[in-house]
């Protein structure tokens, strides 16, 4: 029987302990902003948490930072 991640087209390793791991890659970016970004994003964390908050949530804060 496979498990989701198989039926998705992931793969496992067999580790050295005997224990399969999940081979996994990241395709996430690394996020790319200026300095004013870096200075909008200190401000909203410090000044605006709910709003920082809600655009780490939406995923959209690299966005709004650019």
């Amino acid at each position: 029987m496979k498990s989701t991640f198989e039926k998705m087209g992931g793969t496992y390793t067999l580790g050295a302990d005997g224990i399969y791991y999940p081979n996994l890659v990241s395709t996430d970016e690394e996020p790319h902003y200026g300095k004013y970004g870096m200075m909008r994003k200190t401000y909203l964390k410090e000044y605006r948490p709910a709003m920082y908050s809600l655009y780490m949530l939406e995923d959209r804060l690299t966005e709004h930072l650019n």
